[in-house]
């Protein structure tokens, strides 16, 4: 199952879409923030271990400090991975696993 949500650019909307999403996929093992000039922004998908995706458009970003990073470490720190602010800072795009 992969799920698609639009934020609509808005960081609290992404991170209410997440809270209220994150049930419908097992364990998160895997983020990637990327691209899409189809979605016309950012996403962040988060898998689980069984390959199902959740990928919201438009809410988190990376590579400075801001609400959108912010928001981005504040979902990564709830899925449980150990990131710290400044690899957020440091990091426009990533793709990283458990």
């Amino acid at each position: 199952m992969d799920i698609k949500l639009e934020s609509k650019g808005k960081t609290n909307a992404g991170i209410i879409l997440y809270n209220e999403n994150k049930a419908k996929i097992s364990d998160i093992v895997r983020a990637k923030l990327h691209s899409s000039i189809n979605d016309g922004g950012m996403i962040l998908t988060l898998y689980d271990d069984h390959g199902d995706s959740i990928s919201i458009v438009g809410a988190f970003t990376g590579g400075y400090w801001g609400e959108g990073p912010a928001g981005t470490f504040d979902v990564l720190k709830d899925a449980g991975f150990d990131v710290s602010e400044s690899f957020i800072k440091g990091n426009e795009k990533f793709d990283i696993r458990k």
